[in-house]
């Protein structure tokens, strides 16, 4: 059986696609990756995952990779395909870590799953856009992503389209490093490690697997109205961000750390976008800590 491509039928008999990775008998962590990501997107090191005892799940949203596209979907909708899928595998809690756009996924399950998620870990995620401050932050690229998330989804979309078969092929360029402006060295060296550009490469190859239309779908949900409010998420929370992000620069994740009640905030001196996977190991084992002290 194939851990990484696999398809649990929800409640209404759509497909949804997950990946498991790690120590089988380890730690319930529950990874939502970013924009343009699928369940093939996390460290390609598994042995760091096994020798600190995580079970990890990765997850293809609607319209992604194995996943079946949910007509009328929000963020909110996606809790119940976690609550569906928990129940099915008898998983009576676990922890949540998410990434960049997968933020605003992440912060609905935490709100909306208080007895299942144990712990939230959010790491250089978008923050709600309700700010001038925050948006005026942003550098033109974002705010021009912004822009199209918002009033022309399907113009992102149909852009994306165009690109995808030159991004589906297996000697393709990883599409994340070319969306991420100025890379900072942390960033540059994350991306020349063993394994990275392959990962990179198979799973947007899974992300675009039909069209882009569920990507697309993933910027809006981001970048409008999340439907909730951060505030009221009860779960305790670990903030990671990189200080020399300009994707989702500091001041997001201060944000998030203002408004999150429960939050505990780390920032990474030099680190950019892919602190994710410069500080994989160091994540998860904040994780695994924070467990064995609750």
């Amino acid at each position: 059986m194939d851990l990484t491509a696999q398809r649990l039928t929800l409640r209404d008999g759509r497909a949804l696609g997950y990946a498991e990775w790690g120590d089988p008998s380890g730690l319930p962590v529950f990874f939502f990756s970013g924009l343009n990501g699928a369940r093939l997107f996390r460290h390609p090191d598994e042995s760091i995952d096994r020798e600190l005892g995580v079970h990890l799940y990765t997850f293809d949203r609607p319209g992604l990779g194995l996943s079946d596209p949910h007509p009328g979907r929000s963020l909110l909708t996606w809790v119940e395909d976690i609550r569906d899928f928990i129940d099915q595998k008898g998983i009576a809690g676990f922890h949540l870590m998410a990434v960049s756009l997968g933020g605003p996924y992440g912060a609905a399950c935490a709100l909306r799953l208080p007895d299942r998620v144990r712990h939230f870990t959010l790491v250089s995620s978008i923050s709600p856009l309700d700010d001038t401050e925050v948006y005026a932050a942003q550098t033109l690229q974002g705010k021009s992503l912004i822009f199209m998330g918002r009033r022309m989804p399907w113009a992102f979309a149909g852009l994306i389209n165009l690109l995808r078969g030159s991004l589906i092929k297996p000697d393709a360029r990883p599409f994340l490093p070319r969306t991420l402006g100025k890379i900072p060295p942390a960033d540059k060296k994350t991306l020349d490690l063993d394994g990275m550009n392959p990962m990179l490469v198979a799973d947007q190859i899974q992300a675009l697997a039909t069209s882009a239309a569920g990507v697309a779908q993933d910027l809006h949900f981001a970048v409008t109205d999340w439907g909730f409010r951060v505030q009221d998420i009860a779960a305790p929370t670990t903030i990671w961000q990189g200080g020399a992000d300009i994707v989702f620069p500091p001041i997001m994740g201060e944000t998030l750390h203002q408004r999150i009640r429960h939050s505990t905030y780390y920032v990474v001196p030099g680190a950019g976008h892919l602190l994710i996977l410069s500080q994989w190991q160091a994540i998860l084992a904040d994780i695994v800590a924070t467990a064995a002290r609750s």
